[in-house]
């Protein structure tokens, strides 16, 4: 019995060592205190409140006379210079349908296809397109400066982020046309870190003019 208790030893010892674990270099991950997150938020609103009337005039302003008339004048005076207003409006889409459409109805819907189609879809359009860019682990996308609409087209101006070039946007029309929904999607520089991105709401038919 002892000689197999030898041998055994013997086996147990001849057993080859278990190899050393690979060594990893993490980054280390430092908590930011909270009154910078706080500050951060209060800048971002506080400037979303500073561009509304350059983003939205028409809809700033009418908010703003709807508060000082309902302040004035009471609600009965607020619902009476709505209705002239209405009124106003209906005469002048009866007789001057084009201007009324150029002036009033592009405008209205540019705003509604900013908010809805682009700023709704924009970060995760980019993404996947490889338009956004990362630099110590934050995240930088190229920001939409405004959104007009003709009556085939919208165009999109677009500040793009320092170091890229309107290039790494033309190798992506086909991912930008599809990711917002439209036929196609044609790139314009208009200088730096300044471009238009036009998508066309439907097809354009071999005679149809711009």
């Amino acid at each position: 019995m002892a000689r197999k208790s030898a041998g055994a030893a013997q086996v147990q010892q001849s057993t080859a060592p278990v190899p050393a674990q690979t060594i990893r270099f993490t980054t280390p991950v430092v908590e930011t205190p909270g009154v910078f997150l706080l500050t951060g938020w209060l800048w971002r609103f506080l400037r979303f409140v500073c561009l509304l009337p350059v983003h939205y005039p028409v809809m700033v302003s009418s908010t703003v006379a709807s508060a000082v008339v309902a302040y004035v004048f009471g609600w009965v005076g607020l619902a009476v210079a709505w209705s002239v207003a209405d009124a106003g409006l209906l005469v002048w889409w009866r007789r001057r349908p084009v201007s009324f459409r150029r002036c009033v109805g592009l405008r209205v819907l540019a705003a509604w296809r900013r908010i809805m189609v682009y700023r709704r879809h924009w970060q995760p359009v980019l993404v996947v397109a490889g338009l956004a860019e990362s630099y110590l682990e934050r995240q930088y996308l190229p920001q939409i400066r405004g959104v007009t609409c003709s009556e085939w087209a919208d165009r999109v101006r677009v500040k793009i982020v320092a170091g890229t070039s309107p290039a790494d946007f033309e190798h992506r029309v086909a991912e930008l046309a599809h990711g917002f929904g439209a036929p196609s999607c044609r790139v314009e520089v208009r200088g730096p870190r300044d471009l238009v991105l036009e998508f066309p709401r439907r097809a354009r038919g071999p005679g149809t003019g711009r």
